[in-house]
């Protein structure tokens, strides 16, 4: 398992103008990022009971991919079209919302890394252009 992300704090959002983040479901995502072969794996629930919780992401349920200078975001498919099942945990307004952004792993060769991924499991990838 590589380690791609990890969640950054409230103030280093960068995706667009801050009027528009909502940080109330900061405390409520997954803390870590891996790549294992194919899959996503999310790791550390923090604000769950069992900080144990494990998410396994098949590349099908990833909507798209968006890679900014310093952080990625994987926006989910809806719930109603997610294909195997559908965790407990990702009811809506719960744990782990439909839009998950992640700092980088210190390497620098992580964002190249998703965008092969991306190109390899057929999944959109968005690059944006940060101002940071």
């Amino acid at each position: 398992m590589k380690l791609i992300g990890k969640k950054p704090l409230a103030l280093e959002f960068i995706f667009g103008p801050v009027k528009n983040w909502d940080s109330r479901g900061i405390s409520k995502q997954f803390n870590l990022c891996y790549l294992a072969g194919t899959v996503f794996v999310f790791k550390d629930l923090s604000s769950y009971r069992n900080r144990d919780v494990e998410l396994q992401l098949e590349p099908i349920n990833v909507k798209q991919i968006i890679l900014a200078k310093r952080f990625f975001k994987l926006e989910l498919v809806a719930r109603d079209k997610w294909t195997g099942a559908y965790p407990e945990f990702m009811v809506p307004f719960g744990p782990c919302p439909k839009k998950m952004i992640f700092r980088y792993n210190i390497t620098k060769t992580t964002p190249q890394l998703l965008r092969m991924f991306a190109e390899e499991q057929q999944i959109a990838l968005k690059e944006l252009n940060d101002r940071s």
